[in-house]
């Protein structure tokens, strides 16, 4: 599928963070392609939405653990 299919893919399938280590120029069109995806209802804003909230709960959960 190529990364930057495989990086709409993953969303699809329930990852919160897609990282990608290629070039920058690679970065850009998976975040256009997963835009798109929202933008054409292929994934829900909602789900982005959920995958928000379960990054920032565990981001302040690491950060109350390290203080």
């Amino acid at each position: 599928f190529g990364t930057v299919q495989g990086a709409v893919r993953s969303i699809k399938a329930g990852s919160d963070i897609v990282l990608i280590s290629h070039s920058y120029d690679l970065q850009k069109e998976a975040l256009a392609a997963v835009t798109a995806a929202v933008k054409n209802g292929e994934i829900t804003k909602k789900r982005i939405k959920e995958s928000v909230k379960r990054i920032l709960k565990l981001k302040v959960k690491r950060l109350s653990e390290s203080i």
